[in-house]
């Protein structure tokens, strides 16, 4: 119908093409409008879905570290704790030297074991990871390198058979502490006495072991700072860092908690739990 046909169109005609005609940009507008008003509520409702998971997430995430940080609390004032943090550093005055071809054995280790799986490790010194002391060669020689389970498993060994004093009380103190990790999920637990910052005691038995968190090869990291902050803390209370990545545990990103351990009121130790990344994955992502 072209304009002219429309002029001739009586005015009752005219009125209804007017109506038709208004009433079909008004249902378009209201449309329109339907749309736009749809999609902001979708909007918002998502908004507020994400918004509610996210609070949700990260209540999970406090509730799990408050259960953690209560646990090293409570660990670190047990008598077997203590009893353990007295004979490891006791013991460990008594280590004797290491042999002339441990450092060597080591590196090799390092190479193998940490280097080749660390991104740039191709790069680096093996021996700039070595303990700075003849006990800590001596004992990473027991416990790594002579350990006969593989990597990942050197845990498994409940005492060296070099029948000295320190590997008795790892006989008896080990069992208790992997049994401790094992049921709970933590990566790693240690003893760390506190004039030199020496890790006297270790479940998990990487390369940090037996160095000293003061003047070896972790001194710079975030475990070095758990352990000096937690060194200054009263009875019953905690430090936490957070994740960053560890070379000794292969470049993977570790959080620490620590708390002071103390014999009446003599401070004798820091006791220090390595967290595992997998669990904090595993409540952000639902467990995969």
């Amino acid at each position: 119908m072209n304009l002219r046909r429309i002029t001739q169109l009586g005015i009752r005609s005219r009125l209804v093409f007017a109506m038709v005609g208004t009433a079909a940009v008004a249902a378009f507008l209201v449309s329109v409008f339907a749309y736009w008003t749809a999609r902001s509520s979708l909007t918002n409702a998502e908004y507020d879905k994400l918004t509610t998971i996210r609070e949700h997430k990260a209540s999970q995430i406090e509730g799990y570290l408050s259960t953690v940080v209560d646990q090293v609390e409570n660990v670190a004032g047990t008598p077997e704790t203590v009893a353990a943090m007295r004979r490891f550093s006791s013991d460990w005055q008594g280590i004797e030297a290491a042999s002339p071809d441990a450092a060597e054995k080591l590196e090799r280790y390092y190479a193998t074991n940490m280097l080749s799986k660390l991104s740039g490790g191709e790069t680096m010194q093996a021996s700039s990871f070595l303990p700075h002391s003849q006990t800590g060669l001596h004992l990473q020689q027991l416990y790594l390198v002579d350990n006969s389970n593989p990597v990942g498993s050197k845990h498994l060994l409940d005492a060296a058979g070099d029948d000295s004093s320190y590997s008795q009380a790892h006989g008896r103190y080990h069992p208790v502490f992997r049994d401790f990790l094992e049921r709970f999920g933590y990566y790693d637990i240690f003893l760390v006495e506190p004039d030199g910052g020496n890790i006297v005691y270790s479940v998990f038995k990487e390369a940090d072991y037996a160095t000293s968190l003061l003047t070896g090869p972790y001194a710079e990291t975030n475990f070095a700072q758990v352990f000096r902050a937690a060194s200054l803390l009263p009875r019953g209370e905690s430090a936490v860092v957070d994740f960053a990545p560890y070379t000794a545990s292969y470049g993977a990103p570790a959080a620490f908690v620590a708390s002071p351990v103390f014999d009446g009121d003599a401070r004798i130790g820091v006791l220090v739990f390595q967290l595992p990344l997998d669990k904090i994955n595993g409540v952000m992502t639902n467990n995969g």
